[in-house]
C-alpha cells in the first residue's frame, strides 16, 4: 500500500509532528493485506529512529486523526488513507483522492529530519500537488502567512506570519526541491510580489532512490513464523514468489479466505520435501565466507534472520517452480478444505436456526420459550456471512471451469472429494451438469 497524496496537503499536516510526518510515510511501505501491519511498536520505533514511547505517542495521534486504526489489537491503516496501489485503476481513479505518495528516501533522510518542520510540511505538500499532475508548484509567499482576519484558515497554512520566516521555511526545502523565489507580473490591478515557483526535485535527491514496500513480504514471514518455518534460510525472492500467490487470492477472494488458504496450504508444506527443497537456500553454498564471516550486514526485523534479506540474484526457473508448486498445493487441497470448513459451518448454523425456531414456537421442551430474538438474529446473519464466502470460491472455482484451468478436470474426476464442498454451490453444479454429465449434489 502507498498513503494517499491527501495525506500530506498543508491542510491535512497543520499540527503534525516530525515524527508522525515519517510515521505516515512508513505506514505506505509496512501495510500489507488489507491494511494489516504485521510489525509491532518496537520495530516502528526502530524504523523511525525514535524510542518506544515517541513511536507510540505518535501511532496514538494518528489513530486518533483516523489515520490507522486497531482491530482484534493488531494495528491497521484506514483504507480511505493508504491505497492498495496492486488493485487501483489509476485510468479510473479521482485524481485528487486516488494518487498515492512515492517514499522518496531522502523523506527519511538525517539532512531532511534535521529541517524544520514547517520545511518538512512544505516540501510534503509540494510533492503532493506535483503527484497530481501539477508540473510547476506556483504560490505567493502573501497566501502561505497567516492572515489574523482570516478565521476561515483557508490561507497561511503552515503556520508562518511574516514573508521572512516563510522565505527562510523554502530556503530550507531547497535542498530538497528544484525551486526558485521570483517576483510575480504585474497587472494592472495588482502590484508585484514574490512568490515562489518549484519545478520538481533536485536531481541528487532523486538518485537516492524510492523505498519499497515490503509490508507484503514481512506478512509471508510472520505467517511462515506462525507455522514454524525457518524463515532465516530464506532469501527476499523466495518470500517475494510466496506472496505473489497471497495477492492472487487477496484479489480474487479477500483478506480473510485469502489468509484462510494461504495458512492451510503452509500447514500442508511443513514437511513436504520437495517444497522445503525450493524453499529453503543452503547459505553456506550460496554465500560462502561471507556467511561464515557474519558479514550480512543488511537491517532486518527482529527475529528474523539476516540471510532473509540478502538481495542475492535467485534463479528465475526456482522461484517460478516454488510459486507454482505452492499454488498447486493452495488450489487442489488448502482450498477444497477450506470450502468444506465453510460448508460445515453454514450447515450448522442452520441446524441452530432451525432448533431455536422451534424451541421459540414451543416445539420442543427443552428451554425456555423465551429464547431471545437477538440469539437467532445472530445466527441468521452468521450463516449469511458464511454463504457469502462459499460464493465466492464458488465463482473462483467457476471462473477456472469457464476459461478452460485444469481445475475443472480435477474437480470432475475427483467428485467424491469435492462433494462436500461443493453441496451449496448450484451455479457451479449446474454447470458442470451442462458441460460434463457429470451429476453434482
Amino acid at each position: 500500500m502507498k498513503a494517499s497524496t491527501s495525506l500530506f496537503t498543508a491542510a491535512e499536516t497543520q499540527y503534525d509532528t516530525p515524527t508522525l510526518l515519517r510515521l505516515k510515510c512508513l505506514v505506505g511501505d509496512l501495510a500489507a493485506y488489507d491494511g494489516e501491519i504485521p510489525v509491532d511498536v518496537k520495530e516502528i520505533a526502530e524504523k523511525l529512529g525514535v524510542g518506544r514511547l515517541a513511536a507510540k505517542r505518535a501511532i496514538a495521534e494518528a489513530v486518533t486523526q483516523n489515520v490507522l486504526f486497531y482491530r482484534n489489537d493488531k494495528l491497521y491503516a484506514n483504507p480511505e488513507k493508504y491505497i492498495d496501489f496492486k488493485s487501483v485503476d489509476y485510468s479510473k481513479a479521482d485524481k485528487n483522492k486516488d494518487y498515492y505518495l512515492k517514499h522518496y528516501k531522502f523523506l527519511s533522510s538525517d539532512a531532511f529530519k534535521r529541517v524544520s518542520v514547517r520545511a518538512q510540511r512544505f516540501v510534503l505538500d509540494v510533492l503532493c500537488q506535483m503527484h497530481r499532475g501539477l508540473k510547476v508548484y506556483t504560490c505567493t509567499l502573501r497566501n502561505m502567512i497567516l492572515n489574523n482576519s482570516d478565521y476561515e484558515r483557508t490561507t497561511g497554512l503552515f503556520n508562518i506570519r511574516s514573508i521572512g520566516e516563510m522565505k527562510k521555511v523554502i530556503e530550507e526545502a531547497s535542498a530538497f526541491l528544484d525551486l526558485k523565489i521570483v517576483k510575480s507580473l504585474k497587472h494592472i490591478s495588482t502590484k508585484s510580489e514574490p512568490m515562489v515557483q518549484v519545478y520538481g526535485i533536485r536531481p541528487e535527491m532523486l538518485e537516492l532512490g524510492v523505498h519499497e514496500s515490503e509490508g507484503n513480504v514481512l506478512w509471508i514471514c510472520n505467517a511462515l513464523q506462525k507455522h514454524s518455518y525457518h524463515v532465516g534460510a530464506i532469501t527476499k525472492p523466495r518470500l517475494e514468489a510466496l506472496a505473489k500467490v497471497m495477492e492472487y487470492y487477496y484479489r480474487q477472494l479477500g483478506y480473510e479466505l485469502a489468509s484462510h488458504i494461504i495458512s492451510h496450504t503452509l500447514v500442508l508444506l511443513k514437511n513436504d520435501t520437495t517444497f522445503g527443497n525450493l524453499l529453503y537456500v543452503d547459505i553456506h553454498q550460496a554465500y560462502g565466507q561471507m556467511a561464515l564471516d557474519g558479514n550480512l550486514s543488511h537491517i532486518v526485523p527482529e527475529g528474523v534472520e539476516q540471510a532473509t534479506w540478502i538481495g542475492a540474484s535467485e534463479d528465475t526457473t526456482t522461484l517460478n517452480s516454488l510459486s507454482a508448486y505452492f499454488r498447486k498445493t493452495a488450489e487442489g487441497i488448502a482450498e477444497r478444505e477450506v470450502a468444506e470448513f465453510l460448508t460445515e459451518t453454514y450447515e450448522e448454523y442452520t441446524n441452530r436456526i432451525e432448533y431455536e425456531t422451534e424451541k421459540q414456537s414451543g416445539k420442543t421442551s427443552i428451554g425456555s420459550n423465551k429464547t431471545s430474538y437477538s440469539l437467532l438474529d445472530a445466527f441468521t446473519e452468521l450463516k449469511k456471512i458464511q454463504l457469502q464466502k462459499l460464493r465466492k470460491i464458488e465463482t473462483l472455482w467457476l471462473d477456472r471451469c469457464v476459461t478452460g484451468h485444469s481445475f475443472k478436470d480435477e474437480i470432475v474426476q475427483n467428485d467424491r472429494f469435492f462433494s462436500s464442498a461443493t453441496r451449496y454451490m448450484r451455479e457451479l453444479g449446474g454447470y458442470l451438469m451442462s458441460n460434463f454429465k457429470q451429476v453434482m449434489p
